[in-house]
């Protein structure tokens, strides 16, 4: 039991990670947190594809560690981003596109 507490911590101590690789063009992160049938998380996903932006997808409609990161993250909805260390709520190709060109 004390192994599944440690989970959450685990993944959060990795996110917060995200924001010192994002320095480095070849190892920048870009992280969704999605859940099925959201519109927005599968734009998100299709935009994604078609830039060729690799990224992490956690979703937190059946993991108990990604819902627990989500929320401390303070994600109100999906999707919901980490894009070079920044948080972004919803997706937006107007606002995801520059951050993904900008540097951290």
């Amino acid at each position: 039991m004390q192994r599944l507490k440690l989970i959450p911590l685990a993944v959060l101590l990795w996110l917060m990670a995200v924001p010192a690789m994002a320095g480095d063009p070849e190892r920048s992160e870009v992280v969704l947190f999605s859940q099925p049938y959201c519109p927005g998380c599968l734009a998100a996903k299709q935009f994604f594809a078609e830039q060729g932006v690799a990224y992490r997808e956690f979703d937190i409609s059946t993991s108990d560690a990604a819902r627990d990161t989500f929320e401390r993250l303070g994600g109100q909805g999906t999707p919901f981003l980490l894009i070079n260390g920044r948080r972004v709520q919803g997706f937006s190709e107007p606002v995801v596109a520059p951050l993904l060109s900008e540097k951290p």
